[in-house]
């Protein structure tokens, strides 16, 4: 039996980190941390309230298939202060992802992710 606690999907953290802006406010929300077909984990400067729904773009470095960036809906399931008291992590999960988007997301995986088990 899988607990709610568990992960289904594994998160892959990324190379480096991809720029996330909030695309009802034009703002940057944060940075990805790491990523899977089912959520995301932001770094940002500021908290996100738990429970808000985001409209947000992922700029993709260089262009190529996907574009220079993708977008995407997610909802903030958590949240807490990062390391230091100047940074705060939050998880999103997505909504309603379309296979375009799983597509895009998968390509961030599979280009931009860290592969733990190789190292």
């Amino acid at each position: 039996m899988i607990t709610s606690n568990r992960r289904i999907v594994e998160r892959r953290h990324l190379i480096f980190y991809l720029t996330v802006v909030d695309l009802d406010s034009n703002q940057l929300l944060g940075y990805i941390v790491d990523i899977s077909e089912g959520g995301i984990m932001l770094m940002s400067n500021q908290p996100i309230e738990v429970g808000e729904v985001f409209q947000l773009q992922v700029t993709l470095p260089g262009s190529g298939e996907y574009g220079e960036n993708f977008s995407f809906q997610a909802q903030s399931i958590w949240s807490r202060q990062g390391p230091n008291e100047e940074i705060f992590d939050t998880g999103f999960k997505l909504i309603g992802t379309s296979k375009d988007q799983l597509s895009a997301i998968r390509h961030v995986i599979d280009e931009l992710g860290f592969d733990h088990s190789k190292y």
